[in-house]
Formats: C-alpha cells, sequence, structure tokens
C-alpha cells in the first residue's frame, strides 16, 4: 500500500486561498473593457484595449459564473495588488512549513516564466512528474519520502484546436522565453519539427517538452499557435487534459498553473504504464506507482470522482480497456478501488 498523511485543515485553506489569490491577480491585469466572442457553444472572454492606433485582445479564459464574478470586482481587485502580493507571499511561506513537495529553483524558473508568458491562460497545461507533485496540496495530503519522485524534466500538454481557437499567442512567445533561460531547441532530423528544449547546465531542467493530443491514427508532430511550439501528438492524452484544474506551486510568491484533474490523471497512467511496459521498465513502474498513490488516496476521498473518470476510460474503446486491465494484473488490488 502507497504511504501518505494528511495536510493540517489549515493548510488546505491556506492553498485555495493562495489560487484565489492568483487567480484575482490575473484578473487585475486586465487594461480595457471586456469583450464577449461566441465560437461553437462556448464563449471566450477578451480584454480589449488599444496602444497606440492599435486594438488588442487578449484572451482573458472561457466565460463561466466564477469568472464573471472576479470581472466584477475588477476595480476593487487592482486597487489591493500590493496587498494582495503580501498575502500570496505569506501563504506560501506557511505552506512551506507543512513539508510539502515544492519546484526547486531551475524548476521554477521555468514555470514563473511559462506562466507569465501566458503559456497556462491559453490552455496550456502541466503534466507528467512535476503535475504529480501538485496533488499533495490539491488532495491535502502529504507523500511518503519514497513516492516523492524528482525529475528534471517538464511536460507542457495542450488541445491543437483549442490552441487556435483562443485567437491569442503567449508574450514573449515559448522560444523566446526558454532562449532566455538557457534552452536550445533538441537536434532532430527536420529542425522545424523540434518539440524538445533542451538546457545542458546540470543546476536547470533538463528538458521541456510539449505534448498534444493525436486524434489520428499515428502520432505526429503538431503545431500549437497560441504558443508558437511544435508538439508531440500522444493517443490518450486527451482525456488526461479535459477539465484540466488550477494549480499554485509554492515558487517565489505563488506561481498560477493547470494541472490535470487527478482522477484522470491516476486512471491515465494505468494506461500509460501499460504502454512503457515493453520499451522502459524502469519508467512503467514510476507510472504505476504514481497511479497506485492517487488511486488509494482518491478511494478514500473522491471516491466518485475516480469511480466516474475509470468509467468514462472504460468506455472510450477496447485499446483503453486492454491497457487499463494489463495495469490491473501488474497491482491487481487497484481493481477493488474502482469497480
Amino acid at each position: 500500500m502507497a504511504q501518505y498523511s494528511s495536510l493540517s485543515m489549515a493548510a488546505q485553506g491556506w492553498y485555495y486561498d493562495l489560487i484565489s489569490l492568483l487567480l484575482d491577480e490575473e484578473v487585475s491585469e486586465i487594461r480595457g473593457s471586456v469583450l464577449e466572442k461566441k465560437k461553437g457553444n462556448r464563449v471566450y472572454l477578451y480584454d480589449n484595449y488599444r496602444i497606440g492606433g492599435k486594438t488588442v485582445q487578449k484572451f482573458i479564459g472561457l466565460k463561466t459564473d466564477e469568472l464573471l464574478e472576479r470581472l466584477s470586482d475588477m476595480n476593487e481587485l487592482k486597487k489591493k495588488r500590493d496587498n494582495r502580493r503580501k498575502a500570496r507571499s505569506d501563504l506560501v511561506k506557511k505552506l512551506r512549513t507543512e513539508r510539502v513537495l515544492s519546484p526547486d529553483v531551475s524548476t521554477g524558473k521555468v514555470l514563473f516564466a511559462l506562466s507569465a508568458s501566458g503559456t497556462f491562460r491559453l490552455g496550456g497545461a502541466l503534466i507528467g512528474t512535476n503535475a504529480f507533485r501538485a496533488y499533495e496540496l490539491e488532495l491535502g495530503v502529504r507523500f511518503d519520502s519514497s513516492n516523492a519522485v524528482g525529475t528534471k524534466d517538464l511536460d507542457i500538454a495542450s488541445f491543437e484546436r483549442f490552441s487556435i481557437a483562443v485567437d491569442d499567442v503567449a508574450i514573449p512567445d515559448i522560444p523566446s522565453a526558454l532562449k532566455a533561460l538557457g534552452y536550445d531547441a533538441a537536434p532532430s532530423l527536420d529542425s522545424r519539427n523540434t518539440w524538445r528544449w533542451i538546457n545542458h547546465s546540470n543546476s536547470s531542467v533538463g528538458e521541456v517538452e510539449f505534448l498534444t493530443p493525436s486524434f489520428d491514427e499515428t502520432e505526429g508532430v503538431k503545431y500549437l499557435q497560441a504558443l508558437k511550439v511544435n508538439a508531440q501528438s500522444l493517443h490518450y492524452l486527451n482525456f488526461l487534459l479535459r477539465d484540466a484544474i488550477d494549480a499554485a506551486l509554492l515558487y517565489r510568491d505563488g506561481v498560477l498553473v493547470k494541472i490535470p484533474r487527478p482522477e484522470r490523471y491516476a486512471i491515465h497512467k494505468l494506461i500509460v504504464a501499460s504502454r512503457r511496459a515493453d520499451r522502459g521498465l524502469l519508467k512503467s513502474r514510476k507510472d504505476l506507482m504514481q497511479a497506485t498513490l492517487l488511486m488509494e488516496i482518491l478511494h478514500e476521498t473522491r471516491p466518485g470522482d475516480l469511480f466516474d473518470a475509470y468509467h468514462q476510460a472504460q468506455e472510450n474503446g477496447s485499446s483503453w480497456r486492454n491497457h487499463i486491465e494489463k495495469s490491473f494484473r501488474q497491482a491487481p488490488h487497484l481493481r477493488k478501488l474502482v469497480e
């Protein structure tokens, strides 16, 4: 059985206060009027303002009741920026006393730069092990030290179609932001299709990779228009990215990112562990360890969410069911948590 302990009730409150303050900060940066654009069955909100003779429309987010409520307090939020920054700093300081996993300096630098450029506002989500580490605060637990896996790599994923639909771009664009931090596009046979960025410094994040769901038979390279980067497309990734949630990372006075819902991450890891089993036993075991830990926590704290995610994956087809079944054979007790 995976090991974890509960965070204090106070820590869980501090964490959600920190997310709320970071969301308030995004709204307080709006410079003009709020413009609505309907695309399909969704409504997109934009900050509409002028710079000289040019009209700028900066994507704010999808229209939701929560966002509209924040926008209604926009003027008051702008007046309290200094107080809010100090409050965030105090919350981060308190949360660090709970001994949860925090980004190291090099990882924090990259995520801070990506967040500041608009990566997560424009549909990007942090996935992989660095997202897994963020689930301590989201789920109100502290992972046992044996499960405190580390990595020097960062994985960012986004839907290709959403990247087009937002009709906005990251500023600075992601290649420029990464180059400023010492990253270069990884060598490849076709330099136009580079989706991995490498920093050869031992003190920095090793690789930053960009991924996107594949809806084709093959897993080729796609272009994420909003981020101006290429991304490796992968099957099953659409399940992971759907309904991503806000998360706060403990770097500086808090960094706002998007991460997958924990129940989707857990079920997706069952699939990934199976796919990797024949290619890399070590990575497959890590995937299964992460799935196990999250499923045990969710079975205790959010069983309905875990049950729903599992059955949605089951309904996606035989290949999904086969991969999950293969992982269940490696860890039989996990089946009981969802059935």
